[in-house]
């Protein structure tokens, strides 16, 4: 599909969703998450749907496509991602978009606590450049028992306390 395309068919499947969702300019994202252009997405969308009573957490939220395709159905959004470039998209779609509902927190997320190396990305010449090394960061730990318990994190705070 086309970038055109793609966009034409989220304009009538998901009119909500705008391109000011998709900083990155990625509509090959937009195709694969939105539309559920892959197996494993297609299969996500059928297991969960997101709307005003549902709690995501985007764990490796990137630069928040499907963070905001979840908040504008009304979902809370608790978007985490540690590489401080897609951190930086995932803030720049937030004040974009005006979506109050999506929470970033500059985190991993694992099973215990502790320092973690990432696979970072790097913007150049209006594309994305993968690189892995990175600078340690913090990896916070989370009960997948408790998720319940996250609701309570604020967006500016990275700490989950259990």
């Amino acid at each position: 599909m086309s970038k055109q395309e793609v966009w034409e068919r989220v304009a009538v499947e998901h009119p909500e969703f705008t391109k000011s969702c998709d900083v990155s300019g990625n509509f090959r994202a937009v195709e694969e998450i939105v539309l559920s252009g892959s197996l494993t997405w297609k299969k996500a969308h059928e297991l969960f749907r997101p709307g005003p009573d549902k709690l995501v957490l985007d764990i490796g939220a990137n630069a928040g496509i499907y963070s905001a395709f979840c908040a504008v159905k009304g979902a809370d959004v608790f978007a985490f991602e540690p590489g401080l470039n897609s951190y930086t998209l995932l803030n720049k779609m937030i004040a974009e978009t005006k979506l109050s509902n999506i929470n970033p927190i500059k985190a991993a997320v694992g099973r215990k606590a502790g320092l973690q190396r990432t696979v970072e990305h790097r913007i150049e010449n209006n594309g994305l450049v993968y690189f892995n090394g990175g600078t340690p960061i913090p990896r916070r730990a989370v009960d997948k028992r408790r998720f319940h318990e996250v609701r309570s994190c604020s967006g500016s705070d990275t700490r989950l306390d259990y």
